[in-house]
């Protein structure tokens, strides 16, 4: 398989579970099952890092939109690498919502350990990934929130 079509495969994929994991959360606080603070605390952790791999994915896809080169042969073990980690990683996501949904003797506190823990160890695998395939991981902003006072606080310059 070339790298490219490997690539638009796989953020086709990362794609469609990051955005079935936050209409998943959405779901489930639309049938009582998250208390809003839930949800915003389940989507606090969750959309940051999918909005990174999704922007990264989408621009990678708009900037390559007409290219026909479609990369170097990649050998099955890339292959494997870079479908099984972003697969286990939505897929636990997934199901720890779900399990949490569907059981109900879970603590919430629970569901936010192994949500946080899928993010460190998945997501740093993942994001190798995304980089391999798609390029550098642009940081979403790096300047402040403005205060609800209205005074912006200003960046002091790194010396």
């Amino acid at each position: 398989m070339k790298k490219n079509i490997l690539g638009e495969i796989i953020g086709v994929v990362i794609i469609i579970f990051h955005f079935g994991i936050l209409f998943q959360v959405m779901h489930y606080f639309r049938k009582d099952i998250f208390q809003s603070s839930e949800m915003r605390t389940l989507l606090g952790i969750a959309v940051p890092m999918f909005a990174i791999y999704v922007s990264t994915i989408i621009k990678h896809i708009i900037a390559n939109q007409s290219n026909p080169d479609r990369g170097l042969k990649v050998r099955f073990t890339y292959i494997f690498i870079c479908l099984v980690i972003p697969l286990l990683y939505c897929g636990f996501c997934l199901y720890a919502i779900y399990d949490y949904a569907a059981n109900g003797n879970q603590k919430f506190e629970d569901l936010v350990t192994q949500f946080t823990i899928a993010q460190g160890v998945f997501g740093v695998f993942t994001g190798y990934i995304v980089t391999d395939l798609f390029g550098k991981i642009e940081p979403m902003n790096n300047r402040l929130i403005p205060d609800p006072t209205g005074t912006e606080e200003k960046e002091t310059p790194a010396q």
